[in-house]
């Protein structure tokens, strides 16, 4: 569901076919080494990161204990944590929608979730996180 989510946004926002500003820049700054210096500084960094914070589920995918309560309450939290994310995420997008549309002239979201949390979206991610950790 996680990666559903992120997947979906990343094609629905015009991904497939378009490089980020930042490998761009990768690539201008380092020309023919961007290879080597995007392995070793992004897509290592990020397989690293993944793999320890997913180190906590291998005892629980391995054991034979039935499920406990504290799982049921890893899973809700993982489960809240989508759906917080993914309301962030349609309110950013009915906001930039607004935007382009020139229905607004505010610069930052200030209602919803935006309202309370400058970033929901990373509270969100956080939470996911913390909830696999349960």
């Amino acid at each position: 569901t996680w990666g559903f989510r992120l997947t979906h946004n990343f094609v629905s926002r015009g991904g497939v076919g378009h490089e980020d500003w930042r490998y761009s820049d990768m690539r201008r700054t380092f020309g023919r080494h961007f290879w080597w210096a995007s392995l070793f500084s992004v897509f290592l960094g990020q397989a690293a990161f993944l793999f320890s914070a997913c180190l906590s589920l291998y005892g629980v995918l391995c054991a034979p204990e039935p499920l406990t309560a504290t799982d049921a309450a890893g899973a809700a939290v993982c489960f809240g944590a989508v759906l917080l994310e993914a309301a962030s995420d349609l309110q950013m997008d009915a906001f930039v929608a607004a935007r382009r549309e020139h229905r607004t002239d505010a610069t930052v979201i200030d209602r919803g979730l935006w309202m309370w949390s400058r970033h929901p979206n990373y509270l969100g991610e956080l939470t996911w996180w913390w909830g696999l950790y349960l």
